[in-house]
Parts: structure tokens; C-alpha cells; sequence
């Protein structure tokens, strides 16, 4: 007969690196692919949104929701302006994000991405 133990360690942190945002997307791509249509804020351990805005190179407002479930694309930007008519141009936006892990911390974040066409 054998015995033996182990020591499991359980981290209740959230950081941003919880946070997996692309920082590219094609909203405009064939279908066929399947990837980066949509971009919403993904990550492990994320629960809630409280606010997702999407910015301009001059700081307009061009999209912007809250109080939403993370990991659904159903809630992100499609690289339109919030307005639904106008298809906002190929370059980089600047998002602000601030998101709620499930151990109830809470995350800002401010980075880009590159919307391609």
C-alpha cells in the first residue's frame, strides 16, 4: 500500500491580466472565419460589465453600454457609431472598461484596439 498528499492553493485575485481583449478586429470580415467580428469584453473570471465605452482618435464617444454579462458578444461593439448608421473608419479607438470578477473585485481598464476593414 502507498500513500501520498497534496496541497492544492486556491488564488482568489483578479488583475487585469484576467482581462483577454484583442486589440484588433474586422467587423466586416467573410463570415467564413468566424473570429473578431464582434469586440466585447472577454476574460476569466469576469462576470459583469459595469461600463464598456469605445473612443475615437479625438475623443468622441462612438459606442458605449452598461451594467451587461461578460463573455457575450451579443453585448459588443460592431464598429459602428452607437448610432447604428455610420460604419466607423479603419484605425485605432481607445476603450475604457470597468468589469467585476466573480470574487466581487472590481477592474478599470483603458486600452486600444485597431479596427481593420
Amino acid at each position: 500500500s502507498n500513500e501520498d498528499s497534496v496541497t492544492v492553493t486556491v488564488i482568489d485575485s483578479c488583475t487585469r491580466n484576467n482581462i483577454t481583449m484583442p486589440n484588433t478586429f474586422v467587423p466586416n470580415a467573410p463570415i467564413s472565419d468566424r473570429f473578431n467580428h464582434v469586440f466585447y469584453v472577454k476574460g476569466y473570471s469576469l462576470t459583469d460589465v459595469k461600463i464598456f465605452r469605445i473612443f475615437d482618435r479625438w475623443g468622441n464617444l462612438v459606442y458605449e453600454k452598461f451594467n451587461f454579462p461578460a463573455n457575450d458578444p451579443q453585448f459588443g461593439w460592431n464598429g459602428r457609431h452607437s448610432d447604428g448608421t455610420t460604419e466607423m473608419e479603419a484605425g485605432v479607438y481607445i476603450y475604457q472598461l470597468s468589469v467585476v470578477c466573480s470574487n466581487g473585485t472590481l477592474i478599470n481598464l483603458n486600452s486600444d484596439v485597431t479596427l481593420f476593414r
